[in-house]
């Protein structure tokens, strides 16, 4: 009795399956080798320049080559981030820098509102809140943002403001998913050394990247509106 002609394709089917998963793995490994090397970059960097000056201009390089990958592009990792770091060594510590200054004041003013030796107006109160509230908005934009455009720091905050509050529901997802980031760094020390600054980093540049594509489109639909 001749075999049944499925039969003859069993091997060839698992030959191709095998190769399917193996390709699959090949795939993720590699991404997951990526991130994990970017990562260990931006931790070195940062601990080069003491915290102090390396922190910033390492997580633009490392926001750079994310967003090299974000947009489909090859590129040697070592190099792209060395050559974003020492570009913006200075322009991404100025912005770093002032921002810090700027929460600290906002600290300070906050531990003045709540102190008990002072009774503010409502309005001061809730100003305050809506302050914070850009803030942190532009926190969680500004570097995405800065590494996208080349623009006046001003147009920067502007554009960081303005993703942040048409993409609230991004924003929000955001936070959700650094909070979980730093709640695994605390459950498992070792993810801090793989993939904490790197995934979200690529979380950030996803969004913003999104958002502004996004943002692009509405303009183009208005110019041919108004045509």
């Amino acid at each position: 009795m001749a075999p049944a002609p499925f039969l003859c394709l069993i091997p060839y089917l698992m030959k191709k399956g095998l190769i399917s998963i193996q390709e699959n793995l090949n795939f993720y490994f590699r991404w997951m080798a990526n991130f994990a090397f970017v990562n260990l970059l931006w931790l070195i960097f940062s601990m080069a320049g003491l915290l102090i000056g390396g922190f910033f201009p390492a997580t633009v390089a490392m926001l750079a080559v994310v967003r090299r990958w974000i947009l489909g592009e090859k590129v040697p990792i070592f190099q792209r981030f060395l050559s974003e770091f020492k570009s913006n060594f200075i322009k991404s510590n100025l912005y770093g820098w002032s921002l810090t200054i700027t929460g600290i004041i906002l600290f300070i003013n906050y531990q003045v509102l709540i102190s008990t030796e002072f009774n503010f107006q409502p309005w001061i109160v809730f100003c305050f809140y809506i302050t914070l509230f850009f803030y942190v908005l532009v926190i969680l934009n500004i570097f995405p943002v800065y590494v996208n455009f080349d623009a006046p720091w001003y147009v920067n905050i502007r554009s960081s403001l303005l993703i942040g509050v048409l993409n609230l529901h991004l924003v929000l997802g955001m936070g959700v998913l650094i909070a979980l980031l730093i709640y695994l760094i605390f459950a498992f020390p070792v993810f801090l050394l793989f993939f904490s600054g790197s995934l979200i980093a690529y979380a950030q540049m996803w969004i913003v990247t999104h958002a502004m594509n996004k943002l692009e489109k509405r303009k183009n639909e208005n110019i041919l509106v108004k045509s």
